[in-house]
């Protein structure tokens, strides 16, 4: 069962990466607009640094934020803390019951074992 705060981190995440997606578009429409300049007899100089500028800003940005969601996914795989995770508590429980499990099949082989053996 998830918390309203994973929720919500979650949904803030996936909101960041459909940002992240506009800048990466919007980087690549202002690509296009620069080889359209470019493309021209007399390309304005003007139009070529407002659109190279605006690419390489979106560029920028979208480079950042995606770092910010490689790191945040590091951290995730390799089990480090971080905000709104259970699962290193899970896999600690799983483990904990796994071993549970096998302690008490050795138990009950014991006292199955003590059972069977004849009083001398």
């Amino acid at each position: 069962m998830t918390t309203p705060v994973q929720v919500e981190s979650v949904e803030i995440r996936v909101k960041k990466l459909e940002d992240i997606e506009k800048k990466i578009v919007s980087a690549i429409h202002s690509a296009g607009l620069t080889m359209q300049e470019l493309s021209k007899d007399k390309p304005t100089d003007r139009n070529l640094d407002k659109h190279t500028s605006t690419f390489l800003q979106n560029l920028d940005e979208a480079e950042t934020e995606l770092a910010t969601q490689i790191n945040y996914l590091t951290q995730v795989a390799t089990n480090h803390q971080h905000e709104g995770s259970c699962y290193s508590a899970r896999k600690r429980a799983q483990l904990f019951h796994e071993a549970i499990a096998q302690i008490s099949t050795q138990v009950n082989e014991m006292v199955s074992t003590c059972s069977t053996k004849p009083n001398t």
